[in-house]
Parts: C-alpha cells; sequence; structure tokens
C-alpha cells in the first residue's frame, strides 16, 4: 500500500500534542483512548473524526482540559496536525488492515504509539519508529504517552528519522509497483 509524501506540511515544527485520527468507535479503542488521558496523562491530545462515540469524546474534551476534539476535517487539516504533532496515537482493540494514517504518519517523519495487535505490532518497530502499547490498557497507553513525551530531543529525532527511512523503503508508489511486478513475475514463473 502507497501513499504519496505531502510536500510542504513535512516542514512544519513540532507542537505539544499527541494526536488521534479516526473513527470514534469501541474497535478503534476511543474508550480506552479517551480513559488515558483523562486518568494517566496530563500531555494534550487532539482527536479528529466522527462515529458512534461522538458523544462520549465531546464529553471528556467539556470535562478535560487536555482533550481537544476537532471533529471531521478535510484531508490537509489532518496533514498538518500529522505533521506537527509529537505522535499519532493508534490505539485498535481489534485487527487492522494497512491503517492509510499510520503511513501518512511515516511519510512526515511522525513517530507513531500504536496497539501491539495483528499488523500494527509489525509496522510499528517499538523504540524505532515509536512504542507498543498493551491494546485496551488505557493506563499503559498513558505511561508510554509519558515515556515518548519525556524523551529527549535527539531520541525523538532518531524515531522520526526512522519512520521516514520506513516510509523510503517500503511504502512509496515506486517501492509498491516494483513489488507488484514481482509478484506477476513470480506468477508468470509458477504458472
Amino acid at each position: 500500500m502507497a501513499v504519496e509524501k505531502p510536500s510542504s506540511a513535512a516542514l512544519t515544527p513540532r507542537e505539544d500534542f499527541f494526536l488521534y485520527i479516526g473513527r470514534l468507535s469501541q474497535e478503534k479503542g476511543v474508550e480506552s483512548l479517551l480513559e488515558a488521558f483523562k486518568t494517566y496523562s496530563q500531555q494534550r491530545l487532539v482527536i479528529y473524526g466522527d462515529g458512534p462515540l461522538r458523544a462520549a469524546v465531546e464529553l471528556a474534551s467539556k470535562q478535560h482540559h487536555n482533550i481537544i476534539y476537532k471533529g471531521f476535517q478535510p484531508k490537509e487539516v489532518l496533514a498538518s496536525a500529522l505533521a506537527s504533532c509529537q505522535a499519532l496515537i493508534v490505539p485498535s482493540i481489534c485487527l487492522e488492515g494497512m491503517p492509510m494514517t499510520l503511513l501518512e504518519a511515516y511519510a512526515l517523519g511522525t513517530p507513531v504509539l500504536a496497539s501491539n495487535l495483528g499488523v500494527l505490532s509489525e509496522i510499528v518497530i517499538n523504540g524505532k519508529t515509536g512504542l507498543h502499547v498493551e491494546a485496551n490498557n488505557p493506563k499503559d497507553l498513558g505511561e508510554k504517552v509519558k515515556q515518548f513525551a519525556l524523551l529527549d530531543k535527539e531520541e525523538k529525532q532518531f524515531m522520526s528519522d526512522n519512520c521516514l527511512k520506513e516510509y523510503e523503503e517500503k511504502y512509496t508508489l515506486d517501492k509498491n509497483v516494483q513489488q507488484l511486478i514481482q509478484v506477476y513475475k513470480e506468477i508468470i514463473a509458477s504458472a
């Protein structure tokens, strides 16, 4: 799966917030995400998206100063947020396919805190491109947010650089075309 690398957003300086972009639903781990930032972390969390848990997200943003809900927004707004956040959070409690938001984060050098579950545990390299979080565990998520926030500038830059490398090595359009051609060659050779 390929993602085009945004040009202008990559130059955006990092700001002091963590980011969630996606469907506001139980299987995406939104309840655990909210609990982590209500109880275990005072870091700022910005949430973009819509879904069945929208009312819970809106209530949390009214009751907790560190949770900011921005609703459903256009792709340009999301790219800017991805480029300027400390890290993207993907707290899914279900098995994901290939989350495009994660690949878009990598294209911008944005580290990812993701559930250690299925493909997420393979795409996110713990300690290199982000951190693994125990799925459906708000306390662990809160601790990993704190751990990431306490990294020094060089450690965060190390992860950011690794995200860009992963994107360039595996997820560009050219790499995906090469992989597809190789698959076709193997199929033809075995026929």
